[in-house]
């Protein structure tokens, strides 16, 4: 069986690294190609898919309408004689020369749809959906999806110790820095609630890049939070894998969220988890069972639950009953093998 991958391109984010990390999984039972269509990639990135997937890059500038780019996707796709094409951003079909291509073409939704994406999705002869929520919300829309959960590496997270005590109370957020979506400002100024209740023993870190960054480090001048909240920037896999283990909360304060790769991957650090009460997150967490949440955009509730879980003695049982959870649910090994099985039976009703 030989499969393509297919993106816009490959930098920091949540897409790319499960995307690299399915690719690492298949390649050890199936054929595997990855095709970039934009010249932004990031090559820590690329650096860490193995040798043997086959990288094919087409170099189109971002927004550029030079049908050269367009004619050369296509040959390399035909030329390459694929059985299945898997797409992972739906406007990617505009670029395909749809006769030749069509009966091979699937589509992972990795997020909450929006009107761009659904006028595409009916070019799809197969959708997977990455969670409940995200089936769910295209079941309203009228397509029917398979649910594929995102997956991590989940041995390759070093778990917090049992009571690890630490005198300062460390938070992560890990993930782009959109605030319109993920809504890091939120955290932000649930920071400026805490030292307006006395609380002075903290840090945040945010690990990560995005659009946003400006803003939010603007942001956090403005309040005069430089002392507790530090911008690392990106990370590679590795330093995320290592270094979870050293904090005491993980918040994921999303405004919208399908999903929550990096909520799965705080689970499998063993550190608690705060999410906003959106679907994907709290699908993960299953509301409440194995972590906490606070309402969406609400910094008072997210200030107030950052208390609560600083004032707990233990939280040992929650973390351990967590950490069960990803590893049974949640690891890439399962996602990798559970799409193989999938491009089966599409390749043979196909036939």
């Amino acid at each position: 069986m030989k499969v393509a991958h297919l993106t816009y391109t490959m930098t920091v984010g949540g897409i790319e690294t499960m995307l690299v990390n399915i690719l690492n999984e298949q390649v050890k039972i199936i054929d595997v190609s990855l095709v970039i269509i934009n010249q932004q990639v990031e090559y820590s990135i690329l650096s860490g898919i193995d040798k043997r997937v086959k990288i094919i890059k087409i170099g189109r500038p971002i927004g550029n309408k030079n049908p050269w780019y367009l004619l050369k996707l296509n040959y390399l796709l035909w030329k390459e004689h694929f059985d299945l094409i898997h797409v992972h951003h739906p406007g990617i079909v505009r670029f395909l020369n749809f006769p030749l291509l069509k009966n091979k073409l699937c589509f992972t939704m990795h997020h909450i749809a929006i009107s761009n994406d659904v006028s595409f999705l009916k070019y799809y002869k197969h959708i997977f959906a990455i969670s409940k929520t995200v089936y769910d919300d295209l079941l309203s829309y009228g397509y029917q999806s398979s649910i594929i959960m995102n997956g991590i590496i989940s041995e390759s997270f070093i778990p917090k110790k049992e009571n690890q005590d630490n005198n300062e109370f460390r938070i992560v957020q890990v993930g782009r820095l959109s605030h319109a979506e993920k809504g890091q400002d939120l955290l932000i100024q649930a920071c400026v609630q805490l030292l307006k209740r006395g609380i002075t023993n903290f840090h945040l870190d945010f690990i990560g890049n995005g659009p946003s960054e400006g803003y939010l480090q603007e942001l956090a001048q403005k309040y005069m939070l430089q002392k507790y909240i530090s911008f690392l920037g990106n990370k590679p896999q590795e330093y995320v894998h290592t270094h979870l283990k050293n904090y005491s909360l993980f918040v994921q304060p999303s405004r919208y969220e399908g999903f929550g790769l990096t909520v799965a991957e705080a689970m499998a650090a063993k550190i608690p988890i705060l999410v906003s009460n959106q679907q994907g997150p709290m699908e993960i967490i299953d509301n409440g069972e194995f972590g906490f949440y606070f309402e969406t955009d609400d910094v008072n509730d997210c200030a107030d639950k950052i208390v609560q879980i600083m004032n707990l003695k233990t939280l040992d049982i929650l973390t351990e009953k967590a950490y069960n959870r990803v590893r049974e649910l949640y690891d890439v090994k399962r996602t990798a093998k559970e799409y193989i099985n999938y491009y089966k039976t599409i390749i043979a009703n196909k036939a």
